[in-house]
């Protein structure tokens, strides 16, 4: 979060810490992923699956990085009300 722009590497680096066994690996990939590549489409979908994990904190983070991806208040606003 303290670079304005990342290396084309780094959305490699963070599709695997989204896979990873480690659920805090995984948030924190997941919270990275808007600011590397928003609009890619294998960032947005691993996004998605993320918010289908069996862990809390994962998924939360997935719905913040969605939030982030697509600006879509409406959406976050809804699944915090839920």
């Amino acid at each position: 979060a303290l670079f304005k722009a990342y290396p084309a590497e780094a959305l490699d680096v963070l599709l695997r810490g989204v896979r990873a066994d480690n659920a805090e690996l995984r948030s924190s990939s997941l919270l990275l992923l808007p600011r590397v590549a928003a609009k890619d489409p294998r960032a947005l979908d691993a996004i998605e699956q993320a918010t289908k994990d069996k862990i809390f904190d994962v998924r939360h983070s997935a719905h913040v990085a969605r939030f982030r991806a697509r600006d879509r208040l409406d959406e976050y606003l809804r699944y915090l009300i839920r």
